[in-house]
C-alpha cells in the first residue's frame, strides 16, 4: 500500500524565474515518484505556487515560509515520510531547514531525492555529501 509523503524542497527567492523553476523541478519529481515510488507525494510547492499566483494581490501573502508555516506543519504531521528532493539551494533554505525540526521533533523518517542521470530520480537514506 501507498504511503502519503511530504515532499519538500527550497523555494524561496528573490528572483520570480527561480521560484518558476525550482516548482516545475519539483513538480516534475512528484510526478516520477507517483509513478515509480509506490508513494503518494504530496507537494505543498507544486500546490502552493499556483495558489499563491491568484492570491498575491491580497496583502500580506508571501511566497516566505513564515505566510505558509502553520499549512506545512499541519501537512506534515499527516504525512508518514519527509522526503528532500535535494535541488539547488537546499541546504541553505529556511523553509526547509524549518520542516527538517519539525519532523524531527515528531520522529518522522527522513530520506532523499537526487536527480539520476537517466532523467529519473535515486531515493537515499541519508543526505547527500554533494551539492545543495
Amino acid at each position: 500500500m501507498s504511503k502519503l509523503i511530504y515532499l519538500a524542497t527550497p523555494y524561496s527567492h528573490t528572483d520570480p524565474e527561480v521560484r518558476e523553476r525550482r516548482f516545475r523541478a519539483v513538480s516534475r519529481c512528484a510526478g516520477w515518484l507517483l509513478c515509480h515510488a509506490e508513494v503518494f507525494p504530496y507537494s505543498p510547492i507544486t500546490l502552493g505556487h499556483p495558489i499563491l499566483a491568484e492570491i498575491s494581490h491580497i496583502p500580506g501573502t508571501t511566497f516566505e515560509w513564515h505566510f505558509w508555516a502553520d499549512f506545512d506543519k499541519a501537512m506534515i504531521l499527516k504525512c508518514a515520510e519527509f522526503w528532500v528532493y535535494c535541488q539547488e539551494g537546499w541546504r541553505a533554505s529556511v523553509g526547509l531547514a524549518a520542516e527538517l525540526r519539525i519532523v524531527a521533533e515528531h520522529g518522522i523518517p527522513v530520506h532523499y531525492v537526487l536527480d539520476a542521470p537517466d532523467g529519473g530520480y535515486a531515493i537515499m537514506d541519508t543526505p547527500p555529501a554533494f551539492g545543495g
